[in-house]
């Protein structure tokens, strides 16, 4: 059966619509046994927002954390970051090496490691709160 309303053709076969011809006005046209109505519910526009903000949420993750000229992709970077520093921090050791985003070997304070630990550490908390 062949429905027309407005300027769009539309196809239902054993009363479910199977699509149509035209830009329907609906997000999601449904056939209500003699009209085609909106379908899209409020259900549906909960889930594609919950989508939505789990889709972002991988995004920031995949992308890490920057601080200054270091990045961190994964949260594993940042306990090894810190790992390091505490271990040489335990030697009594006042600087660590790492290598900065352009992969140059980078002399650091072991406070100024400690404040880049921390910036991190918020950077991904953030992330994983949204």
């Amino acid at each position: 059966m062949e429905i027309i309303q407005g300027d769009i053709k539309y196809k239902v076969v054993d009363g479910v619509l199977k699509g149509w011809i035209g830009t329907s006005p609906f997000k999601k046209p449904l056939y209500n046994g003699s009209i085609i109505v909106e379908g899209w519910t409020q259900v549906d526009e909960d889930a594609k927002t919950e989508n939505e903000a789990k889709q972002l949420k991988q995004e920031l993750i995949d992308k890490g954390v920057t601080v200054g000229d270091f990045h961190f992709s994964t949260i594993t970077d940042i306990n090894n970051f810190v790992t390091q520093k505490n271990e040489l921090e335990k030697l009594g050791l006042t600087e660590m090496g790492w290598n900065d985003i352009n992969d140059n070997w980078v002399t650091l304070s072991i406070e100024d490691a400690q404040n880049i630990f921390l910036q991190a550490s918020i950077g991904f908390q953030n992330i994983y709160k949204s």
